[in-house]
């Protein structure tokens, strides 16, 4: 019977690969994520660092009569980030292993471990995607959306692009916190606009530089919308709308939102406001090719609930412009059953080790009930 413990491994690896498969398809930002092939694996070395284009060069009149000039470009910030993780483990107590002799029992019991662990472990990871990694009280989790969408009690005047402290009447919060050692406040690295930020804007001196760095944080409350109640109920399709259209950072796909995931109770709220004869399904969508037919697109972009999305929010995600990376092989793994003499116990680990990385968040934008407190 001394096989046991290398047959309750690979009962519990096969377990966890067909499991894996199952989490991919079955939330919507990881599918979106596999199918982009933005999820990597065995990834090294003491962190990760990236450059972020903060700066573009400024083409001059020339029609090959004048001397050219060389300067220097200084385009780039760096942003760096750690990998973080997590570990679930379970034990059998020796005379739980008694209790179990033989080797079916003993490769059943672990069996049923196995998959609670990858269960547990999952349910973790499936909420990481928008967990802020810059908390206190979180140091391991990885940085999700909630690492740079913060705000500090700041609005923007919506008449004048002024950052003035929170008003009811404006539609864009004004993002303040620090992701990867780069900062998210507005025109902190240079750059100026001309017009209403994020919305109604002309780039005048280095405009790229202004927002490079800088989320869209929209408040579905906001009184500009003059809904009959100033709530998500009622003005969930202005501020959806608004922010969609705030979104568009570059000429190309590549520069506007995939996909809105919301909260289930915010869902409903949307679907209540389109009823089913407004709704028009637009077959071979990304979401719905991947199994995802419950779906609103509005403007382009899909619309779906997504488990774990804190109360009253909704995201706006560019696949494009993000990554998952793993530090193992596979997404999660397990170690043991392995015995451990001095405890008298058989010991079993379930780690997943990694981190999101978002190329900037100027790519992505937050729908929430903002008032006058920082969040």
């Amino acid at each position: 019977m001394a096989d046991w413990p290398r047959l309750a491994q690979t009962t519990i690896k096969d377990y966890g690969r067909n499991y894996e498969k199952t989490l991919m398809r079955n939330q919507a930002i990881m599918a979106l994520l596999q199918d982009a092939g933005r999820i990597s694996f065995n990834r090294g070395g003491n962190g990760f660092t990236w450059n972020v284009q903060k700066k573009r060069a400024i083409p001059v009149g020339n029609r090959g009569d004048k001397p050219l000039v060389f300067v220097p470009v200084n385009r780039f910030e760096q942003a760096f980030l750690d990998y973080r993780g997590f570990c679930i483990t379970d034990v059998m107590t020796k005379l739980e292993y008694l209790k179990n002799r033989g080797r079916e029992a003993l490769i059943n019991y672990y069996a049923e471990m196995g998959k609670l662990l990858y269960e547990d472990q999952g349910r973790n990871f499936q909420q990481q995607a928008w967990n802020n990694g810059n908390a206190a009280s979180a140091p391991d989790s990885f940085h999700g959306l909630e690492s740079f969408t913060f705000y500090n009690g700041n609005s923007i005047n919506i008449t004048t692009g002024a950052i003035r402290a929170f008003n009811a009447g404006d539609v864009a919060m004004a993002p303040s916190t620090t992701y990867g050692g780069l900062d998210t406040d507005l025109g902190i690295y240079g750059g100026s606009v001309t017009g209403v930020w994020p919305n109604n804007f002309v780039a005048t001196n280095q405009g790229d530089t202004y927002d490079f760095y800088s989320p869209i944080l929209i408040n579905y409350n906001s009184t500009y919308f003059g809904g009959a109640v100033a709530d998500w109920a009622h003005q969930c399709e202005m501020a959806l709308r608004f922010g969609i259209s705030a979104s568009m950072k570059d000429a190309s796909k590549e520069g506007i939102l995939d996909v809105i995931l919301m909260n289930p109770d915010l869902w409903r709220q949307l679907k209540d406001y389109y009823s089913p004869a407004q709704r028009i399904n637009i077959e071979n969508t990304k979401l719905r090719k991947l199994g995802f037919t419950d779906t609103i697109t509005i403007d382009g972009v899909e619309c779906k609930a997504e488990f774990g999305v804190p109360v009253g929010t909704a995201y706006g995600f560019n696949i494009d412009q993000m990554e998952f990376r793993s530090m193992q092989k596979t997404l999660m793994a397990t170690e043991g059953p392995e015995y451990h003499q001095e405890s008298q116990t058989y010991r079993v680990n379930n780690s997943l080790l990694g981190n999101f990385r978002f190329t900037s968040p100027k790519y992505f934008a937050k729908w929430f009930n903002y008032t006058g407190t920082p969040s």
